[in-house]
């Protein structure tokens, strides 16, 4: 699962933004996608410590209340709902919608009909049948992991490998990169997803850990293999010169017109599994909160359909909330003065702030022998600080830190307000 919701969509349109805040070097771009692997692998291991410190559904939500009591974990919970999963699942149902009609140019298809077309269908199946949805996931997962792979190959084969043979290693590169970080955060985003449905696991707390340790090494390897292949074939510039369409361009290089059009046939199933996985988990977080009676009129969202055994409110909601999110990045294509913004970007920044304070929550508990094992209690969590602080340093040298913080700011007075709203209907 946590594999199949990773690799799908960021790595397919964030190769020419890593490249573009690595001034065009794969070396760093590499090692920024080491970088955040590492991080990934400690903060999954430093957070499965939590989950077996609860069975509770919420996930995330869980491990904040755990750590800093009921009003950290709404903040958290409240945040993936109202911009962490439905931002992404807007920018990520154009991204899907975007390869399609690369698909279909001839078509002359409209971009946002088709997000709107994906849209409807994913919450559509997500609400009616959860055993498709989940039929689907694991379809995706396998035939995601087969262009990045042959594309990746075929390059590093037959690509020229010079760009990154050139190059030299300084620190001050690493640091003049760093923005980069932040894409590739985005890239490998969508592990948390497995602690969200923990209660639901076999033995969660052995296959928990297990799989939050394999999968970022997998996906790692996975993601090297495309980005350096990618680059060989087509070099830096010319990635950073065709934006999202390099994946077409390479395809039709590396296997000609006709059988370009499988690859991209693969990378839509792809990022459309990415979308069903995140679905998946964003329609049980007002739920989640709804059962700790953190939002207005939680006993409707805390209503499970009976026939579906899906929270239906709690969908409805995050169906509202997901098309906000989308209008808010149709407007960031539509109107020039607001191309910089990136949405997918924007959820990014804070949710690591919160890991950042679950970790050192985690060595806390440590110290106060509430947690044992000074690997997972001690040792992961240090190495999970490391990688967030990263992430957060990023964004500071983004020119999108401005954004984060307004939305960030914005988010939190929003979050107090309700959480006193449903504190009084208590």
């Amino acid at each position: 699962m946590i594999v199949g919701i990773v690799i799908g969509s960021g790595i397919f349109f964030k190769t020419d933004d890593i490249l573009m805040d690595t001034n065009g070097s794969v070396l760093y771009g590499a090692i920024a996608l080491v970088l955040g692997a590492i991080g990934i692998i400690f903060g999954g291991l430093t957070l499965s410590k939590l989950s077996e410190k609860s069975e509770k559904a919420g996930g995330l939500i869980t491990y904040c209340e755990l750590a800093f009591g009921k009003r950290f974990a709404f903040v958290a919970g409240f945040y993936q709902m109202g911009i962490y999963y439905p931002a992404l699942l807007g920018v990520i149902l154009y991204v899907a919608a975007n390869y399609t009609c690369m698909l279909f140019e001839d078509a002359q298809l409209n971009v946002w009909i088709i997000t709107i077309i994906y849209f409807i269908g994913t919450f559509s199946v997500n609400y009616l049948s959860a055993k498709m949805a989940s039929y689907f996931q694991n379809l995706a997962t396998i035939i995601k992991i087969l262009p990045l792979v042959i594309i990746g190959f075929l390059g590093i084969r037959y690509g020229s490998f010079h760009s990154m043979q050139n190059e030299s290693f300084h620190v001050t590169g690493i640091i003049a990169s760093s923005s980069a970080i932040v894409s590739v955060a985005f890239s490998y985003d969508g592990w948390t997803v497995a602690p969200a449905v923990a209660h639901e696991i076999k033995n969660a707390k052995r296959n928990l850990s297990l799989a939050l340790a394999i999968s970022p090494v997998i996906i790692m390897v996975i993601y090297l293999i495309y980005f350096i292949g990618m680059s060989s074939i087509l070099g830096p510039q010319q990635i950073l010169a065709l934006g999202d369409s390099h994946v077409q361009v390479a395809s039709e290089r590396l296997f000609g017109l006709q059988a370009s059009k499988l690859v991209l046939v693969a990378i839509i199933i792809s990022v459309l599994g990415t979308v069903n996985g995140l679905t998946l988990a964003a329609i049980r977080v007002p739920y989640a909160l709804a059962i700790r009676k953190e939002l207005p009129f939680s006993h409707e969202f805390a209503k499970i359909n009976q026939k579906t055994n899906i929270p239906g409110r709690s969908t409805l909601l995050t169906v509202l909330l997901t098309a906000f999110w989308m209008f808010a990045h149709f407007l960031t294509t539509q109107i020039h003065a607001l191309h910089q913004i990136d949405i997918s970007s924007i959820p990014i920044f804070m949710m690591y702030v919160i890991y950042l304070i679950l970790f050192i929550s985690v060595i806390r508990k440590y110290k106060q022998k509430q947690l044992h094992g000074r690997f997972r209690g001690l040792v992961c969590p240090i190495f999970a600080i490391v990688g967030a602080l990263l992430v957060i340093s990023g964004a500071l040298y983004s020119p999108m830190f401005k954004i984060y913080l307004i939305v960030s700011l914005l988010f939190l007075i929003i979050s107090g307000i309700i959480y006193n709203v449903a504190k009084k209907q208590r």
